[in-house]
């Protein structure tokens, strides 16, 4: 989607971001923070490595993998301990921190009852920011 691709282009610019672990930062965002009961509220992913020397998959877009809405798994969990960012099955370029990867699958939640949300992205160690939603009836 458009809009989709304008909102992952913000990123650089966004005061914002997940915290730093291991010279690397998640980052969710959403168009807003404030929606309608039922209206999709779209989240778009980032990871960006500061270190040298890693690899970045940046085509995709791949699924996302540990996130979290009120607290509850949403979508897939890591398992085995893999490496979230590590595809098992990959066909694409392959790109060396430092950079930024934003070709990420863009999640998609409608609330039902108003009042506030969170929504965090928690692939294995690493953990974004968290968006608080609120949702108005």
């Amino acid at each position: 989607m458009k809009d989709d691709v304008a909102l992952t282009a913000t990123y650089l610019r966004r005061p914002e971001k997940g915290s730093l672990q291991d010279s690397q930062r998640l980052t969710i965002m959403t168009r807003k923070d404030s929606y309608m009961v039922g209206e999709e509220v779209r989240v778009a992913h980032v990871r960006e490595v500061i270190e040298p020397g890693r690899n970045l998959y940046v085509m995709g877009p791949k699924p996302v993998v540990g996130e979290y809405v009120d607290g509850l798994l949403y979508g897939q969990a890591i398992v085995d301990g893999n490496d979230a960012f590590t595809p098992k099955e990959y066909d694409g370029r392959v790109a060396k921190s430092p950079g930024i990867d934003d070709n990420f699958e863009i999640t998609a939640y409608r609330f039902a009852r108003s009042g506030s949300h969170e929504i965090c992205w928690r692939p294995g160690r690493w953990c974004s920011n968290t968006l608080k939603i609120w949702v108005r009836g």
